[in-house]
Order: structure tokens, then C-alpha cells, then sequence
């Protein structure tokens, strides 16, 4: 099947299934899932939906930092403070706080857990499906975030002993958001522009890998059912809660 930025309309829970065992997985490749309980947003962090609304986008990096701060003075987390950069954001955006980090699982039923766990009336929701390569991934040995705008996957569970990490499978993304951190030097003509977001979408590299799987709210009690025979349900997603 072509990989191309696919979207997808799902008639029942059957047909998903179906239609997600219809693709095939290279041996070099990791196939990650996403759920949104709206089919309408695009594939955006919570920090950057909330200050693009706003229209203070400029502000990213900045926001990122308060958020953060505010994260770590918490008693739960403040031993946190001298981790490296990426192991910081990992933390804290899988607490809830908003980062440039965007949420993954390994597992197509977890992600499908975030896209229907909550009693909203939806017209439609929606799954992602993404096939990264080795040099999607951050390196391990990787401490800090490259000056560059650029998508990349971060896998935590291989630095975070973390029930909530290792229950719900999880990765992240970056957020490639074209702005240069203000203490970063600017020069040349390579300054990040503001006509394109930076979504993952975006990038020419990803689109082609990318399947976005329409969901009609109507199969949600179904979806539910199914996830709570598999023992997918609140308290296994946030067993530390």
C-alpha cells in the first residue's frame, strides 16, 4: 500500500482494524500510533495549539521555559532539575505540563484509548499512524536538542523507569516550531520563516509516511469494550495517579 499522507475515513471498529493490519512494516522501520479526540486538529503539542490560538507563537521557547519551571517546583518531580534537556521535557510533558513534545505509543490500542476516553460528543476523531526510520530517532547519547528546526522522535522508555512510560508504550516527537530561541545568534539568510508552522505534516519527509484514520464517534462504546477486555482503562494508562 502507498504510504502517502493518507486520510482515511473508518466506517466501524472492524473496518479499523482491518484497515491498520493492511500495512506492512519494514525491518528497519517503528510504526507509532497517535489518538485526538478531535478529527479536526492537526498534529500540534498542547503548547503550540494554545499559543498559535493566541497568536503569540513568538513566545514558544519562552512559554516553554515558565511552563517547565513551574513543572519542577513540585517536590514530586523537583529531583528532575539536573536531568539533560530532552530527559526534562520527557518527564514533564508526560505529567501534563505543555512542551514542544507531542505524545506516541507503540500501540495502536493505547492511542486509540486517547482518542475516544473522554464523554465529549465528537462527530469524528482520529487515529495517526507514523512509520519512522533509525534516523528519525534521537540518538541516546543525546543530551541536549540540535539548533536545528527539525522533526525528531525521542523513544523515553529507554531513560525513564516510568510505570505510566512503560504502561502506555510511549514516545515523543519535537515540535519543529520555525523560531530561532532568542539566545541563539541569527544570522544569514536561514532564519526560520512564520508561513509555515512546522507541523510534522509538513515536512516533506514525514508526509509520505503518515496515515490519519477518520473515526465516526458512534463507534465509541464499541472501542471502549473492546479496550477494557484488553485491560486498557484508566488505571492501567495512569497507574501511578
Amino acid at each position: 500500500m502507498d504510504r502517502s499522507y493518507y486520510r482515511i475515513p473508518v466506517s466501524s471498529f472492524q473496518d479499523l482494524q482491518n484497515k491498520i493490519n493492511s500495512f506492512s512494516l519494514l525491518e528497519s522501520e517503528t510504526r507509532l500510533f497517535r489518538g485526538q479526540s478531535r478529527a479536526s486538529w492537526n498534529l500540534e503539542s498542547g503548547l503550540f495549539r494554545s499559543l498559535r490560538d493566541k497568536g503569540q507563537i513568538k513566545n514558544f521557547y519562552q512559554q516553554e521555559e515558565i511552563e517547565l519551571e513551574s513543572f519542577f517546583k513540585n517536590a514530586r518531580f523537583s529531583t528532575w532539575t539536573e536531568h539533560s534537556p530532552i530527559q526534562k521535557l520527557s518527564i514533564a510533558q508526560h505529567y501534563q505540563a505543555r512542551t514542544r513534545l507531542l505524545d506516541w505509543s507503540e500501540s495502536w490500542e493505547i492511542a486509540l484509548w486517547f482518542a475516544f476516553y473522554d464523554n465529549e460528543e465528537r462527530k469524528e476523531r482520529a487515529l495517526y499512524s507514523i512509520f519512522i526510520d533509525p534516523w528519525d530517532i534521537f540518538p541516546e547519547e543525546y543530551q541536549e536538542f540540535p539548533d536545528y528546526c527539525l522533526v525528531r522522535f525521542i523513544n523515553p522508555q529507554k531513560f525513564l523507569s516510568n510505570p505510566r512510560i512503560q504502561n502506555q508504550r510511549g514516545w515523543f516527537s519535537t515540535q519543529a516550531a520555525r523560531i530561532i530561541p532568542p539566545d541563539k545568534v541569527r544570522s544569514g539568510d536561514g532564519i526560520p520563516q512564520f508561513d509555515k508552522m512546522g507541523l510534522i505534516e509538513e515536512d516533506p519527509h514525514f508526509n509520505f509516511k503518515i496515515t490519519k484514520f477518520i473515526l465516526p464517534d458512534f463507534i465509541r462504546d464499541e472501542v471502549l469494550t473492546y479496550l477494557k477486555e484488553k485491560g486498557i482503562n484508566d488505571n492501567f494508562i495512569f497507574p501511578d495517579n
